[in-house]
């Protein structure tokens, strides 16, 4: 439901953006089979939905719609409460307050128009006080959570000071792009969106904005595979007009009428039927046993092992499930009562993978009998 959502945003502003037809929707399938790997049940898929909706709220002011941007207050608040990119929507909005500090202008979508008809261009772009208060209150605002300012301080927190810890190593979607786990026709979105970015520049000139967003997703979601997902859902739009522009040039063959829903179609499922068939990914929602310590749990079960313990990060969520509401077989090497894989405040000589721990073993005894650590639950 949260794809459909996302997606259907994006749709709504590539058309106000000008794409029409049925390229966008073929874009926006090709999206959403990268979007794929990264949709799970997690606040990350809601996340995707706020930002598509500010996407959305954002363009359309741009491209001479209604003003919508005081919605992006509350959507603010929703980000910061939800997923710790809340930072996105922020750089999305100072991103539009670039433009319109620069000057850009706004001009009405060119899909599908007649060379003779040229796009009509509109008033200079709203002042951009407005969009510079909506800021202001979209960041105040987002300190109405739990946390505080520590939930906002964190994804920095982690840039700064903790992204070159042991610990995250073992966390693959920190890691560069792993290109077999994602929909085989990645490489080309990443070398096409720069391509139709140029070609539409030579013709109409440069989208400052689109030139952002396309430089620093890239080079974020290339360093972190993390943000294959997000960078996917962004280009959706903007790959959209631009392709449909594209096929709109003059020398380009017209397509038949009759013709342009079944290639459509067509190419849909050109484009996912290799997806679709993954062995390691097939259609359905549910788990993989496979990558969880299923049979380690079970042991643990039979042979009363209880008390404090270490785990690796990606194994708490199952542990939660498996044995709540046992909180004695929960309670990591922290303080008193919290839960394993919370990240205490661990001796150095802990902060290490599983399997680092293990060939270290000497060196990490003495820290985690201070720690009271009984076991140790690792890949």
């Amino acid at each position: 439901m949260t794809a459909l959502a996302a997606f259907g945003l994006l749709w709504g502003a590539a058309r106000g953006m000008g794409a029409r037809g049925f390229v966008p929707l073929v874009v926006m399938v090709v999206c959403s089979l990268v979007w794929r790997a990264r949709s799970q049940v997690r606040p990350e898929t809601l996340a995707a939905v706020l930002l598509a909706a500010e996407l959305w709220i954002l363009e359309a002011r741009r491209q001479g719609g209604r003003d919508h941007t005081v919605w992006l207050v509350p959507l603010a608040w929703a980000w910061a409460n939800v997923h710790n990119t809340w930072f996105l929507g922020l750089g999305l909005i100072g991103i539009h307050l670039l433009n319109d500090l620069a000057g850009g202008r706004r001009v009405r979508g060119a899909g599908r128009r007649s060379p003779d008809r040229p796009a009509r261009p509109l008033e200079a772009a709203a002042d951009p006080g407005r969009l510079a208060r909506v800021g202001l209150a979209a960041l105040a605002i987002s300190f109405a959570n739990p946390f505080g300012w520590r939930a906002l301080w964190q994804p920095f927190d982690f840039f700064l000071h903790q992204r070159n810890e042991l610990v995250f190593s073992t966390i693959g979607e920190l890691g560069p792009i792993q290109w077999r786990t994602f929909w085989g026709g990645l490489p080309m979105l990443f070398a096409g969106w720069p391509l139709l970015l140029v070609a539409r520049a030579r013709r109409n000139g440069l989208d400052p904005v689109e030139a952002l967003l396309c430089l620093l997703l890239s080079a974020t979601a290339l360093r972190s595979q993390r943000f294959v997902g997000l960078y996917a859902l962004v280009a959706a739009p903007y790959i959209s007009r631009d392709l449909d522009e594209w096929f709109a040039r003059p020398w380009f063959p017209p397509i038949p009428r009759a013709l342009r829903a079944p290639l459509a179609a067509l190419a849909c499922v050109a484009a996912g039927l290799p997806e679709w068939t993954r062995a390691s990914l097939p259609i359905g929602i549910g788990f993989d046993w496979r990558k969880y310590p299923v049979a380690a749990c079970d042991f643990m079960e039979a042979h009363g092992v209880r008390g404090r313990g270490f785990n690796q990060f990606g194994f708490s969520g199952f542990l939660l499930h498996r044995f709540w509401p046992d909180r004695t077989r929960l309670r990591g090497p922290g303080a008193r009562g919290r839960l394993a894989g919370a990240r205490p405040p661990l001796p150095l000589r802990l902060r290490t993978p599983g399997a680092e721990v293990l060939r270290t073993q000497p060196a990490a005894q003495p820290a985690g009998r201070r720690q009271h650590v009984g076991a140790g639950l690792c890949r």
